[in-house]
């Protein structure tokens, strides 16, 4: 997501090639497409960056011109702040779980 540029949206899908396994499919890269829903672009369009322009990351985590560890280090806060509203969200309907991205990612993945 902290990565995710509009480059990387048309008008019916979202295309990338995850960073975790991009040197190694250099070769042949194999690309994630994602459709891209109604609901997906209305948060884009919300919360997505302005101008939009191919090369302009569509969230405000990542800057260019960043060091490798300047772009871990805010990906780390992004997630410790989206991590928090993910808690104080649970609290208030009253999960009672400790709720994240990383239980969120796994559950979304069982069930898929």
């Amino acid at each position: 997501m902290a990565e995710l540029i509009y480059g990387n949206i048309d008008s019916e899908k979202i295309s990338y090639i995850r960073k975790k396994t991009a040197f190694k499919e250099m070769q042949d890269p194999e690309f994630i497409t994602i459709p891209l829903t109604r609901e997906t672009g209305r948060l884009i369009d919300k919360w997505g960056q302005k101008p939009v322009l191919p090369e302009t990351y569509v969230f405000p985590i990542l800057k260019p011109g960043m060091t490798p560890q300047e772009e871990r280090n805010a990906i780390v806060q992004a997630t410790k702040n989206i991590n928090k509203h993910i808690k104080d969200i649970s609290e208030v309907l009253g999960l009672g779980r400790n709720v994240s991205t990383y239980s969120a990612r796994h559950a979304f993945a069982t069930i898929l």
